[in-house]
């Protein structure tokens, strides 16, 4: 078996925004993966990763890198059981109907980060965020579930300091609703990062006092769980969730 292979694989969603490039950055230059997923609206050629990624290591990207076009829409309606409903049912969708490239980018992957995100404002309106900021998250996962049912030992997901399911804001609410689905899917270690308020212009895995792949990091003693468990508890899933140092700013967007 090559070095390569013995290495974690991750994928990133979100991977062209603010966080996501420097999750796909600091996982390209780090020896602990083998493999880099990147999600992106297009897909990508190794001459276009220095324009998209700056300060990636160009040797590095092109031995370990892909970025992969996906239409979050089109893998959402695939998913829905009807127009407008915020949470993918449990459908006999066969494999073959999803994009070959998509299967691919989903298949045997060890770590996953969700970096997708975006604001009402941004979206244009308040369906369209949270289409973006909960229905799409559901997706990443249930597309993790599909194909890469047991191998995923760590999940990691940026959410936002004061998320809550039951919250009267909307972003605050939508942001607590994808962290719940997060923590109930069941992968082995659930971390949900939650920082404040990002701003557009600020790198943020230095500005918000954490490492993109320290975070990412698996335990080598991890053993997969069943893709599944609703039975189980939080503390079962060992989620956890974790706070960016307060008075830092930078913004994650899609």
């Amino acid at each position: 078996m090559s070095i390569a292979a013995t290495r974690r694989s991750l994928i990133v969603a979100g991977a062209t925004g603010a966080i996501g490039r420097e999750v796909v950055v600091q996982a390209v230059s780090d020896a602990r993966f083998g493999r880099v997923v990147a999600l992106s609206r297009r897909t990508l050629t190794p001459n276009q990763f220095a324009d998209t990624f700056p300060g990636i290591d160009a040797a590095k990207a092109a031995e370990k890198l892909s970025v992969v076009g996906v239409d979050w829409e089109a893998l959402t309606v695939s998913l829905t059981p009807a127009a407008g409903c915020h949470r993918p049912a449990s459908v006999t969708v066969p494999d073959e109907s999803f994009p070959e490239g998509v299967r691919a980018a989903f298949a045997n992957i060890d770590c996953a980060a969700m970096c997708m995100g975006t604001t009402k404002k941004d979206a244009g309106s308040a369906e369209a965020f949270v289409r973006v900021d909960f229905d799409y998250v559901v997706t990443f996962i249930s597309l993790l579930r599909r194909f890469s049912p047991t191998s995923v030992t760590r999940y990691v997901q940026i959410s936002s300091s004061g998320a809550s399911a039951t919250s009267y804001f909307l972003y605050m609410k939508t942001k607590g609703r994808a962290d719940e689905a997060a923590v109930a899917a069941g992968f082995p270690h659930v971390v949900i990062m939650r920082p404040d308020l990002l701003g557009a212009k600020t790198r943020p895995a230095s500005a918000n006092g954490f490492s993109a792949c320290s975070f990412l990091s698996c335990p080598s003693n991890a053993s997969p769980r069943p893709p599944w468990s609703p039975s189980a508890t939080p503390q079962e899933r060992r989620a956890k969730v974790e706070p960016s140092p307060r008075g830092k700013t930078a913004r994650s967007t899609s």
